[in-house]
């Protein structure tokens, strides 16, 4: 796992000024979009290093969460939770990689449809 430390955030924050500045944001929004990211990058970690944690704590595997979960969706009433069960396989084992870059890319495409 990257630790991105402050010094690499000072040494990346400039180029990330230039380019939001460049799309013509206004200034008072800038604060904003940097937090926006911000905030998305710490609530994916905090949520992967809490799952990790948790594993960790119960010797499980992912796999071992994943069908132990997909077994808990699988005894509710279908009638009262029809969608929880049709996403269960979604839901109970992700692509963490996969699911952050498709994150990342709707935060960046709705930031570029709130262009000036």
């Amino acid at each position: 796992m990257a630790v991105l430390r402050r010094a690499d955030i000072i040494t990346i924050l400039p180029q990330f000024l230039i380019d939001v500045i460049a799309a013509g944001f206004d200034d008072s929004q800038i604060p904003w979009i940097a937090s926006i990211l911000k905030n998305y990058v710490l609530g994916f970690v905090a949520e992967e290093t809490r799952l990790v944690s948790w594993a960790d704590q119960s010797d499980a595997t992912p796999e071992q969460f994943s069908q132990e979960y997909q077994q808990m969706y699988s005894i509710l009433p279908k009638e009262q939770f029809p969608n929880i069960i049709r996403l269960a396989t979604y839901t109970t084992s992700t692509d963490w990689q996969q699911e952050f870059h498709f994150g990342l890319s709707v935060l960046i495409d709705g930031l570029s449809a709130k262009k000036p």
